[in-house]
């Protein structure tokens, strides 16, 4: 969380309308030490609820829970793509849990809620029928789409999961349950999103059941930690005994808290204890070793999760199967020997190795204080005592006692200054000169070497080197080293630095998040995955100009109901509807959009089938083709000057390849590309001719000439999202690696040409999309923000 803002996470159980003493299945977990890149400024919560009738218990839904938090740590990319990994885990171990046990029948699926932090920045995934409630000034909105998130976790192959995007507000509140209840709505939670959390809770859990799991999560100003609560478990007080309703309790009846006793550990519920009966079982609160409790109306840990308090995790997920049966998804993707040039502020890596490696000054002060001032009392007693025996009176030289602890306070103040002002102003540069001089003997050492993995090796060893100088200051030897470092590592991986700068001549604002991206030579098309509408830009001599009267989104044109567009395409001159671009939502449902006019909007003729669960469109050669894993289709639809009347052809013949977990297509004239999630190519090829049917090579091979690389269905250290097919007069094949911001370019037989990164830092954020334009723009969208570059 930003600095000024705390997050305080209530955690509701009540069970036969008792007020449970914690809620298994809660996990808040800070970054641990050791974690992958960009990942030092997350803040992980899950939610994950068990039904079926194979229950875990709460000791080991924890450790499950931090192994899959372990696995968000340690994932490289963006916030999403490392909650996908996570989720997968969790669903990958469920899965081999249920087919262990199916032949005794017993089962058990997961309904989960990923909650992740970073800065004034708020992720939710949500897996099963979780319910989620936004609720802000900004606005408010109930989530909950089982469509999207599907049934749940540990009963398919894949990881279904629905991803949502909001900024963090101070009082902002996020409500997660997986059966809230009926009372619970948009309209009654804005009412009543500002209050303090005990009246929060007090009105919430009056108006539910006597059954209740919930997780609440409220935005205070603050100094950027995040608290863990929870309600003081309580029998409900009758009626007639009270007028509070049942479980209900208030401040006022919770004695004052003191914040200087102890507090003794609490038993654990024994596995005896009736389910529904309320005891003093102890706070499950990962995010710190021992936490505080804090006395009042709730109960739980606070800690300060900032950069300077990692806190380790354990690292196990109990009972996973064995690597040799664990899928893609769930092992640690492959480290690539090339890197993004080193942005100005410093990597969260070399941060993290600077703690790992030099000592921690607070703590070692601290103590040397605190020796001083047990030696400096010693000293003034035993020199009272010396001067008595020595002196003829007792009573003509005294220390006073007021004297005595101001010398016992200011002394050791004053070596702490000292000692300060020396490490800074001579310890770090001496620090930062070790790792040069380390790295400068690596890159001498690297002449002897002729093998291209070892070369690879080597220069990123003195990449990571100088990043750990880095943290303790600058130099142009450091420079100079660092950019030699980078040069060799991109010639050995083909990588070419574009200079990217701002295209938007004006922001746009943060309800806007950059989902996908068409170009033509004028415009910029821009799909927003926020409210599924299409915004357009044109180029002027100063960049981009943001067009805010093009309209082209969800809603009714006429008596079609459009919804929340899923992609977009470019679509050529001259067409029926002089449209410059082509959107679809879920249902099939076209909208033509032309700049200057009202879009207008047509639906497509269904499959026999019917739709599953579209997921892309793309136009070439006259034909529409729509994406849609769910039912294993690519249907084709001719049309006739940009009209789509007839019914849909499927693109394959009998041999249809799997297509569950595809991700994107591209279409090239009779070649069709599906680019699974795990980073492989399916290539097809159409034909309309039944003794030649079409064919499909599953997985596709990259032809990878680069010195010491091999023809392989995956490239080595890249996880592609995204792709496009960019036509002539240079047809190539593109693939976005998002981990990496790197953009590969192939020829259309899938060989390799080179990599494209960008020569500077982006700024925060996740590269979320990308586009090509015919005159050879490269376009990146991060976030709210667009960057454009040339091709050489």
């Amino acid at each position: 969380m930003p600095n000024g803002l705390d997050l305080d996470i209530l955690a509701i159980h009540r069970r036969g309308s008792y007020a449970q003493a914690n809620l298994p299945g809660l996990h808040v977990a800070a970054p641990p030490r050791r974690l992958a890149r960009r990942r030092a400024d997350d803040i992980l919560v899950l939610f994950l609820e068990l039904k079926g009738n194979s229950p875990l218990t709460a000791s080991q839904q924890t450790q499950l829970l931090e192994g899959v938090s372990k696995k968000y740590y340690e994932q490289r990319g963006s916030v999403t793509a490392a909650m996908h990994a996570a989720a997968g885990a969790l669903n990958h171990y469920l899965l081999d849990r249920n087919h262990r046990s199916a032949s005794s029948g017993l089962q058990s699926v997961g309904l989960l809620a990923m909650i992740v932090t970073r800065g004034d920045q708020v992720f939710l995934g949500q897996s099963g029928p979780v319910h989620a409630f936004v609720v802000s000034d900004a606005g408010s909105q109930h989530i909950y789409d089982t469509s999207t998130a599907g049934r749940g976790l540990g009963t398919t192959q894949k990881t279904p999961v629905r991803f949502t995007h909001a900024g963090m507000q101070q009082g902002g509140l996020l409500v997660i349950s997986p059966a809230p209840p009926p009372t619970w709505t948009v309209a009654t939670l804005s009412d009543r999103h500002k209050a303090r959390l005990e009246v929060l809770h007090r009105d919430l859990t009056s108006q539910s059941g006597p059954d209740l799991k919930a997780v609440i999560c409220q935005v205070q100003p603050g100094t950027g930690q995040v608290h863990l609560l929870q309600p003081r478990p309580q029998k409900p007080v009758s009626a007639a005994a009270s007028p509070m309703a049942p479980g209900q309790v208030t401040r006022d009846h919770i004695p004052a808290p003191d914040r200087g006793a102890a507090t003794p550990p609490r038993p654990a519920m024994r596995p005896e204890q009736a389910p529904d009966r309320p005891t003093e079982a102890p706070l499950e609160a990962p995010i710190a070793p021992v936490p505080s409790i804090e006395e009042g109306f709730f109960e739980g840990g606070s800690v300060g999760l900032t950069a300077e308090t990692p806190v380790e995790t354990v690292t196990q997920v109990p009972a996973l199967p064995s690597s040799g049966t664990a899928p893609a998804d769930i092992r640690p993707p492959a480290v690539s020997g090339s890197r993004a040039r080193r942005r100005r502020t410093t990597s969260p890596e070399a941060v993290k190795a600077v703690r790992a490696r030099r000592p921690v000054l607070g703590p070692i002060l601290l103590s040397a204080s605190r020796v001083l001032s047990r030696g400096l009392s010693a000293f003034g007693q035993g020199l009272r005592a010396l001067l008595a025996r020595m002196m003829p009176g007792e009573g003509l030289i005294t220390l006073p006692a007021s004297v005595m602890m101001t010398m016992a306070i200011a002394v050791p103040v004053i070596f702490v200054a000292i000692a300060t002002v020396v490490y800074y102003d001579r310890g770090l540069a001496a620090q930062h000169q070790v790792y040069v001089n380390q790295a400068s003997q690596k890159a001498a050492q690297t002449i002897e070497l002729s093998e291209p993995d070892d070369l690879r090796r080597a220069w990123a060893s003195v990449l990571d080197l100088l990043d750990i100088a880095a943290a303790y200051g600058s130099t142009p030897e450091a420079e100079a080293l660092y950019e030699q470092a980078q040069t060799a590592l991109d010639q050995l991986e083909g990588v070419s630095r574009l200079a990217f700068e701002e295209a938007l001549t004006t922001r746009l604002t943060d309800a806007v998040r950059i989902g996908r991206m068409v170009a033509t030579n004028e415009d910029l098309y821009l799909l927003n995955s926020e409210d599924g509408s299409i915004l357009r830009s044109w180029r002027t001599g100063r960049g981009y100009e943001f067009d805010p009267t093009f309209r082209c989104g969800p809603g009714a044109y006429g008596s079609l109901i459009v919804g929340r567009l899923i992609d977009l395409t470019a679509l050529p001159k001259g067409n029926e509807f002089n449209a410059t671009v082509l959107g679809m939502d879920i249902n099939g449902n076209l909208l033509y959009c032309i700049p200057g006019q009202s879009p207008i909007a047509a639906p497509l003729v269904p499959p026999d089938s019917n739709w599953g669960n579209p997921l892309a469109i793309t136009f070439d050669s006259g034909s529409l083709y729509i994406l849609d894993p769910q039912t294993n289709a690519v249907w084709m639809y001719i049309g006739i000057n940009g009209a789509f009347n007839d019914r849909p052809r499927l693109y394959f013949g009998d041999d249809i390849p799997p297509m569950k977990d595809v991700i994107d297509f591209a279409a090239n004239r009779q070649d069709l590309y599906l680019l699974h999630e795990d980073g492989h190519l399916t290539t097809c090829t159409f034909s309309a001719v039944a003794a030649s049917p079409t064919r499909c090579d599953d997985p596709a091979l990259f032809v990878d000439s680069r010195p010491g690389r091999q023809d392989t269905p995956l490239i080595e250290g890249a996880r592609f999202n995204q792709i496009l097919f960019n036509p002539p007069p240079d047809p190539s094949i593109f693939l976005m690696d998002t981990d990496e911001e790197a953009l590969y370019h192939f020829s259309v037989r899938l060989t390799f040409q080179r990599q494209f990164r960008s020569g500077a830092s982006l700024g925060d954020g996740d590269v979320t999309s990308f586009a090509v334009s015919p005159d050879r723009t490269v376009f990146l969208g991060v976030g709210n923000r667009i960057f454009y570059a040339t091709m050489p």
